[in-house]
């Protein structure tokens, strides 16, 4: 793996500083340069760890470093002419050559400052296990949607805050982490996860990858401290939940936000792990049950460098309405992240299900007292739900 990582940075980047560029050469430019940088601090971080690698990697480094200034500086000789001669390009032509490629690619429809506040809402969720622990360590995403605190990720990253105390007290250690790189911000507790989804992906916990459809696969943390001792702020970035899911459109844009972990290799995870931004458009929409509501419960949103794993419980927000449209949620499998297909459960399907389950919507379980409401989930429910998932444990 590691062999494969410097191959791929020091790819150098040519092109004849007096050639006329346009636009879209230099934003697909630009964007190759982040993912060299990108790759550049995964080494380091490789360094970090087997110090025994810095006589072989560090002129590697320096090298792509150099070739990573010339391109910088080829690039800034060109941006005057392609400015004043290249001609507008539409988005879909533009990202129709850097889905695959970009890190962090321009956001052609989509406002910097939505993404700006897409991104500030979204976090990164570490859960570490310590040793004799009976599953391993895992990572994902989620989104705040209630300023006091309330993230709201996938059930099959938030199942692992069932999990904390055993074997032993501490054997699992859950931080959710901000900013890019990830650093530590505040602890967390359960707040709420599905009860159906627990019941039917009982042996998830203890598979590296594990498949399944998305239903039901949610769950609400509850932020109850910050790690620096700070005071918990209960005006915090947060992004407002899409309700109006029934008149979604064939090519709607959508911006997603995460932390995709699953080619970076667990040293990267933890401690150089960057936050990414894309841009899609929506190309399905799907129903797990009753067509009859109207609301989709499922979309897909391919065309990105977020499908891969650590993105689950990241934001996809709806361009047009700036509201969050729903969660990363499952990816198909291919070697290429451009090759695969990435879905996200939708905010009516998590709604709905959570009527289902408790009788009261989002909303309504948010109202009120959340350490109250935290403490009865985990009094009433969270017992049975981690007994379902001990049982299952070899």
């Amino acid at each position: 793996m590691f062999g494969v990582g410097v191959y791929y940075i020091l790819f150098p980047i040519y092109y004849p500083y007096n050639v006329p560029m346009s636009l879209a050469v230099i934003q697909q430019m630009l964007a190759t340069i982040a993912i060299t940088l990108q790759g550049l601090f995964g080494i380091v971080a490789q360094i970090d760890a087997t110090p025994v690698l810095r006589p072989l990697v560090l002129p590697q480094i320096q090298q792509t470093l150099t070739h990573a200034s010339v391109s910088l500086h080829n690039l800034a000789l060109q941006i005057p002419t392609a400015i004043s001669t290249d001609t507008p390009t539409s988005a879909d032509s533009i990202f129709a050559n850097t889905k695959v490629a970009s890190f962090t690619p321009p956001l052609a429809h989509v406002s910097e400052e939505l993404n700006t506040r897409t991104r500030a809402a979204t976090v990164n969720i570490l859960c570490v296990t310590t040793h004799g622990s009976r599953v391993q360590s895992a990572t994902g995403s989620g989104v705040v949607i209630d300023p006091r605190g309330v993230v709201l990720t996938n059930a099959h990253v938030a199942q692992f805050f069932l999990l904390e105390n055993h074997p032993r007290p501490g054997s699992i250690e859950c931080t959710v982490r901000t900013g890019s790189p990830a650093t530590p911000a505040y602890r967390a507790r359960l707040l709420y996860i599905s009860r159906a989804w627990v019941e039917a992906n009982r042996t998830s916990v203890q598979q590296a990858h594990p498949t399944g459809t998305g239903e039901n696969d949610y769950a609400l943390l509850l932020l109850t401290e910050t790690v620096n001792g700070i005071p918990l702020s209960h005006d915090l970035p947060h992004l407002p939940l899409e309700s109006n899911v029934r008149s979604l459109e064939g090519q709607e844009e959508v911006l997603l936000v995460g932390y995709p972990a699953e080619l970076t290799g667990s040293v990267i995870t933890s401690k150089s792990l960057h936050q990414v931004s894309g841009l899609t458009n929506i190309t399905q929409g799907y129903y797990f049950r009753d067509r009859s509501r109207g609301a989709l419960d499922l979309v897909e949103v391919s065309g990105t460098v977020l499908s891969q794993g650590g993105s689950s419980g990241g934001a996809v927000v709806r361009a047009s309405s700036e509201k969050l449209l729903g969660i990363m949620v499952t990816i198909t499998e291919a070697k290429t992240t451009g090759e695969r297909q990435l879905f996200a459960i939708t905010s009516a399907h998590i709604d709905t299900s959570l009527q289902k389950e408790t009788g009261g919507s989002i909303e309504s379980y948010l109202a009120g007292n959340l350490e109250n409401t935290a403490d009865k989930f985990m009094s009433e429910r969270a017992t049975y739900l981690r007994n379902i998932i001990l049982d299952a444990l070899p």
